[in-house]
């Protein structure tokens, strides 16, 4: 019964195409589209799919080619992403986008905002992968490399597809990612100074174990009596053995 049951999703399940599309009801063979990531993998016609990914242009879309469903993109299928202002007169026109996702490496259509974008970007990565990567590289101890090849492998398992190799530029965007949280988490970005006004050590994150008046020390702990006061002292060991027993 279960295998019956990824056998129906594999193919058209309890839609019929000709039955026309769900959403629009146009009759004929006008649903032929579905998305994999989307929950209900409703079969659509192309110009209904690309209406419900206007804000979901990171999903997997299939397409029947009478025989069987194929990758397809929702580029090739006209869909783009508009970026900047959304009033700006001097929007230029559509460029080739990569993406890198936690669902694979994409190739999406995007419109810059003409006023407001950075020096011709080709490439950019996700907030949700950097987080993504962030936990797996300091719980299961991932490299990087490790991850970006299973990203590979979630954009295409065949190994019919030539996938450029994103490891370096996946470095450069995770340097940089983790820089921008240090300064976010610093309260930088609400200094008057700015990022360049950064002093040395000042992104440091304080030792959670270590004493910190007016952080983990209670405000009259300086006249607690001599007996207490080891407490509030600093111990530190030169050759950081953390087991190491006062």
């Amino acid at each position: 019964e279960f295998l019956d049951a990824l056998l129906q999703y594999d193919g058209c399940g309890n839609s019929l195409l000709v039955n026309g599309c769900p959403s629009c009801q146009l009759p004929g063979l006008s649903g032929m589209y579905r998305c994999i990531e989307c929950f209900n993998h409703q079969i659509l016609c192309k110009d209904c799919c690309v209406l419900q990914h206007e804000h979901l242009p990171l999903h997997h879309i299939n397409v029947w080619n009478g025989d069987f469903f194929e990758c397809t993109t929702l580029a090739t299928m006209g869909l783009k992403i508009y970026l900047g202002h959304t009033d700006c007169l001097m929007r230029k026109s559509p460029a080739s986008f990569t993406i890198i996702h936690t669902n694979g490496i994409h190739h999406v259509d995007v419109v810059f905002c003409g006023c407001a974008t950075i020096h011709q970007p080709q490439m950019c990565a996700t907030f949700v992968i950097f987080n993504h990567f962030h936990l797996q590289m300091l719980q299961s101890k991932l490299l990087a490399n490790h991850f970006i090849a299973a990203i590979e492998r979630e954009t295409d398992n065949t190994g019919l597809v030539s996938i450029k190799d994103r490891y370096i530029s996946f470095l450069q965007m995770t340097c940089e990612w983790c820089h921008l949280m240090l300064l976010k988490r610093a309260g930088h970005g609400h200094n008057v100074s700015g990022v360049k006004g950064t002093q040395l050590g000042e992104l440091a994150v304080l030792c959670p174990a270590c004493p910190h008046p007016r952080i983990n020390l209670p405000s009259n702990w300086e006249s607690r009596p001599s007996v207490d006061q080891f407490l509030y002292h600093l111990h530190l060991a030169t050759d950081a053995n953390f087991r190491l027993k006062n």
